[in-house]
């Protein structure tokens, strides 16, 4: 059911890029999520699979590590930079997991303020890995493609 939801959803977007959570990771939920978005994009491009749409397959599926535990060096790093406030926010909004000042329930590494603080601190140092304020390191299950023209725009 949640593999056909997912099918149908980037069938109906044709994005043609995904960003998934890596896994292996800690929590196992991540672990889920991640092999439900591999499965569910391979068999979006599979024409037997009925669901009333056009088959489509993004052709770029990255993963973003959510503890920053990666044993390797990222297929590359996005300048976040310009929009790093507003993934603040968005983290805000999960206002039972993240650290918050007002949440009296237990508290876990996640909802620490420790953890919170790190999130900048890791963001500080992948942007300067690459010249910016703030940056997104990606991973890539085998090489990720790179457009030289694009780079020289800069």
């Amino acid at each position: 059911v949640q593999r056909e939801a997912v099918i149908r959803v980037i069938r109906a977007q044709q994005p043609k890029i995904l960003l998934a959570p890596m896994s292996p990771d800690r929590h196992p939920d991540h672990a889920a999520a991640h092999a439900l978005m591999r499965d569910a994009n391979f068999f979006s491009g599979v024409a037997g699979v009925e669901t009333g749409q056009a088959p489509w397959r993004a052709s770029h599926v990255f993963h973003y590590n959510a503890y920053y535990e990666a044993p390797e060096t990222p297929a590359f790093v996005v300048d976040i930079s310009a929009h790093f406030e507003a993934k603040l926010a968005a983290l805000r909004a999960f206002a039972s997991q993240f650290h918050n000042a007002n949440y009296d329930g237990p508290e876990t590494w996640v909802s620490s303020e420790a953890f919170w603080d790190s999130i900048t601190t890791r963001a500080l140092y992948w942007g300067g890995r690459i010249g910016a304020r703030y940056g997104e390191p990606l991973y890539a299950e085998g090489p990720a493609p790179l457009d030289l023209a694009s780079l020289l725009d800069r």
